[in-house]
């Protein structure tokens, strides 16, 4: 499973970029120095997506004449961030004993990768060989572009031994002998509030994308802002760690991954791990994406526009040739997280919101 910030924003935190935009805007009226008044009206002006964010970064880079001042509105932008996503990590590990509501969310997770019930059986009978993929032992990992722990502290209560073994004893009676294991590490791309905040990465996939010649081929400027080269100097080995999972992998779930430019990287061994696979039924994506109302309430046209605009987002993100777009259309599947009574992620987030700031959401 891959999780990006709409995982994060499904399960109640506000980590969406108005948000922090509107923090931002207060912090740096007295900033001019490293917010000049053209840079500061193009950041306010970024649309609401984090990659949009970064790829301003690179934008801005020509209103600066030389490193230390473009570095220096960098870090604080960086640190001015770092402070809007540290509230809601604070969220979670304030109602950390909370989160064993989230149980559910686990099991409808596990359904997600295994049996494909409850979910969209529409596109469900479109999912190649899915009875052969509950007659198999499956190795559940999941990797996360978030900073936050949410996905942590998820697969923390599933792998307790408590509910393991109610799990497995559950799971052994609609899946006979094969068993469904969640790895507990989870693979944090950007690195992890949780872990050290002095390790998070945010900035830009290469250096085409800084808007300034010079600056581009700054030393400094890349180590600091140049997300693979960062990854590299860190040795966590986190790329190596991220290859393995791709290569090995037969079903990427994604959750909230916008796939963006600034994170090209990432994206392109993806596409790799789909093009290998283009003539063959043997590995796809499924696309979760949540829609609020009730699955009875949506007209076909509705569902099916929304199918295929998600769809669109993930073949435009992988960025493929016409006839590759063609084959790879029937690879991808998206599944609409409705208010579905049948279906329990739903459900199961609003247990997370509760745990995270002590009332239900609605939205």
């Amino acid at each position: 499973m891959i999780a990006g910030n709409g995982f994060d924003l499904s399960s109640g935190l506000d980590t969406s970029v108005h948000s922090f935009l509107k923090c931002l805007q207060k912090s740096i009226q007295n900033e001019s120095s490293r917010f000049p008044s053209f840079v500061r009206n193009s950041i306010m002006k970024t649309p609401d997506r984090w990659f949009c964010l970064e790829e301003k970064i690179g934008q801005v880079a020509c209103y600066f004449s030389n490193a230390s001042e473009y570095l220096s509105f960098y870090e604080y932008l960086k640190d001015e961030f770092i402070n809007f996503i540290s509230l809601q990590e604070n969220k979670i590990q304030t109602y950390r004993t909370n989160f064993l509501k989230a149980e559910e969310f686990c099991t409808e997770l596990h359904n997600i990768f295994t049996s494909f019930t409850n979910i969209d059986s529409g596109e469900i009978q479109k999912l190649p060989k899915s009875d052969n993929f509950q007659r198999c032992d499956w190795d559940i990992n999941f990797v996360t572009f978030n900073y936050t722990s949410l996905l942590d502290e998820l697969v923390f209560v599933y792998n307790e031994p408590e509910k393991i073994y109610r799990f497995q004893k559950e799971s052994h009676k609609v899946f006979g002998k094969y068993e469904r294991i969640f790895n507990k590490d989870v693979l944090h791309i950007h690195g992890s509030l949780r872990n050290d905040d002095k390790n998070i990465i945010f900035g830009l996939d290469n250096k085409n994308q800084i808007n300034n010649p010079v600056l581009r081929e700054n030393r400094d400027v890349q180590h600091s802002l140049l997300k693979t080269i960062i990854n590299e100097n860190n040795g966590l080995n986190r790329i190596p760690k991220f290859y393995s999972l791709i290569n090995n992998a037969d079903i990427i779930l994604m959750y909230g991954w916008s796939l963006g430019s600034t994170d090209k990287f990432w994206v392109d061994k993806v596409k790799e791990w789909i093009l290998q696979d283009l003539d063959n039924n043997d590995k796809f994506i499924v696309v979760v994406k949540y829609f609020k109302d009730k699955i009875t309430e949506i007209d076909y046209e509705e569902r099916k526009s929304s199918i295929d605009a998600t769809k669109n987002i993930i073949l435009d993100g992988l960025d493929l040739s016409v006839s590759d777009m063609k084959k790879a259309d029937n690879k991808i599947h998206v599944l609409l997280n409705t208010a579905n009574d049948d279906l329990n992620l739903l459900s199961a987030f609003k247990h997370i919101r509760l745990a995270i700031d002590g009332k239900p959401h609605d939205r």
